[in-house]
Order: C-alpha cells, then sequence, then structure tokens
C-alpha cells in the first residue's frame, strides 16, 4: 500500500487522521452525533468530548437554517392572510 502511496504523490494518512477526517464529515453533513459516536465504536460522552470543537460552526449552521425556516413561514403566513381578507 505504501508503494501506491508514494507511486500516487499523495500524503501518508494515517488511520486516526481518517478517523477524524470521518467523524468530521459526519458531523458537517448533519448526521446525529449520537449515530456518529456509534459509528466509530464511542459512547456519545466521548464523542462530544473529542468533537465538541466542531459543534459550535454547527450551532451557527443550525441558527441559519431555523431563522430561514422561520422567515419562509412568516412570508406564507402572512401571503395566506392577505388572500384570506379579500
Amino acid at each position: 500500500m505504501f508503494i501506491l502511496v508514494r507511486k500516487a504523490s499523495v500524503k501518508k494518512i494515517r488511520f486516526h487522521e481518517q478517523r477524524h477526517t470521518h467523524a468530521s464529515f459526519l458531523l458537517a453533513i448533519g448526521i446525529n452525533p449520537k449515530v456518529a459516536a456509534e459509528r466509530l465504536g464511542m459512547t456519545p460522552a466521548m464523542f462530544n468530548e473529542r468533537y465538541s470543537h466542531l459543534l459550535p460552526i454547527m450551532q451557527e449552521e443550525a441558527i441559519d437554517k431555523i431563522e430561514a425556516e422561520l422567515n419562509n413561514t412568516l412570508k406564507n403566513s402572512s401571503k395566506l392572510q392577505k388572500n384570506n381578507s379579500r
């Protein structure tokens, strides 16, 4: 395998780096942290301790999604009220 890595001119990646990348990717695509922890053979508490540094970014993304959905709901609600008042 190392021969292939050298021939392909790619950086050698250790197992734990791949594991961390996988965990980060799962969180980035919105997989529930409990499910991600189970995939990695960790308890949710262990997972949160190890990967909690990624959660603030996810909190900001969640806020943006919630805000967008609430804005859409308010727009749709005001359209319905205008149509009903005619």
